[in-house]
């Protein structure tokens, strides 16, 4: 509930999806559409709707830059990420 602050809200889900849709040594990851039906079918009962919605509008564009990307790309999008939010 609003109890929970927003930011723990956030990294609840973008922790689920990066568990689910990346590789671990005990199961292959999600495929997208999967993991995103995942997290859509559990909206108002783990995940805060609101943030599952705003998820949802940045979550197919993001997961494609990403998985097409070299890990020095990475770094740099997630350099820029950190140095607007905490530079």
């Amino acid at each position: 509930g609003e109890e929970i602050a927003r930011v723990a809200r956030v990294f609840a889900v973008a922790d689920v999806f990066d568990a689910i849709t990346t590789h671990r040594p005990y199961r292959d990851p999600m495929s997208l559409p999967e993991a995103l039906a995942l997290i859509e079918n559990e909206s108002g009962r783990h995940f805060d709707p609101e943030v599952v919605n705003a998820f949802r509008r940045v979550a197919r564009a993001s997961f494609r830059r990403v998985s097409t990307a070299t890990d020095g790309e990475v770094r740099a999008m997630l350099g820029a990420v950190v140095a607007r939010y905490f530079g």
